[in-house]
């Protein structure tokens, strides 16, 4: 006969034993529907008792579908989108940059009012400073110095061609350019005559297709090249 305390320590193993074995049996019969659910072919209908994935409630579906329409950009707003990005693809900046000694290329649509704002300053200011008298004047493709001891020549810059890209934008918001037309320059022709019986042709616009052309001094032969312009549909 054991002694008593050996037969207590005997006693524990014997549970202990009996504990792991029960822990096994049920690994056991879990594992196989584990095994079965990873090994079953793609599209396969799920093991018994394994649990099926949680299908997206509608409402939800139909908000993120709604969520998604509103995302997409109306015909209106694209049309808008698309008249801005080909006004400022009309629109090259360099023709507005400040040169040396502050100096600018006078551009179409522009007056000695805006430029003497635009730099800070007065007309008067900038006829003292070109030496002109009050009758006499400057336009498109002269130069003209600018006084910018109130203004910096970024801000200036800055401002003019906000100004030269809001002509741009008005006019894309309203027309379109349907095509082009070749015209062949003859003697007395004007700017007038060549856009003459057809919708108003911006001069900004004839010179960005023509942009090699003096339009204050055409000379017969010239080839130009004249934008046909139309009213955009409402």
């Amino acid at each position: 006969m054991l002694p008593l305390g050996d037969a207590v320590a005997a006693l524990k193993q014997e549970e202990i034993a009996e504990g792991a074995a029960a822990a096994h049996s049920v690994a056991r019969v879990e594992a196989p529907e584990a095994e079965a659910a990873a090994d079953a072919p793609l599209g396969s209908a799920p093991p018994k008792g394994a649990t099926k994935p949680r299908a997206a409630k509608p409402e939800a579906a139909k908000a993120e579908s709604e969520r998604a329409d509103r995302a997409k950009p109306t015909a209106p707003a694209a049309k808008a989108r698309d008249a801005r990005e080909l006004a400022r693809d009309m629109l090259d900046p360099s023709l507005y940059r400040v040169g040396p000694r502050n100096t600018i290329e006078i551009q179409s649509d522009e007056t000695f009012a805006l430029i003497a704002k635009w730099a800070g300053t007065t007309p008067g200011r900038l006829r003292a400073l070109n030496k002109l008298s009050r009758k006499e004047n400057r336009g498109p493709g002269e130069t003209l110095r600018v006084d910018l001891t109130k203004q910096s020549a970024r801000k200036f810059e800055s401002e003019r061609i906000a100004y030269h890209q809001e002509l741009r934008n008005d006019f894309f918001e309203s027309f379109e350019i349907a095509g082009t037309e070749q015209r062949v320059v003859r003697k007395g022709d004007t700017l007038h005559s060549l856009t003459k019986g057809k919708r108003r042709v911006p001069t900004w616009l004839l010179n960005h297709y023509n942009p090699d052309v003096d339009f204050d001094a055409l000379k017969p032969g010239k080839r130009v090249t004249i934008p046909r312009v139309e009213k955009k549909d409402s």
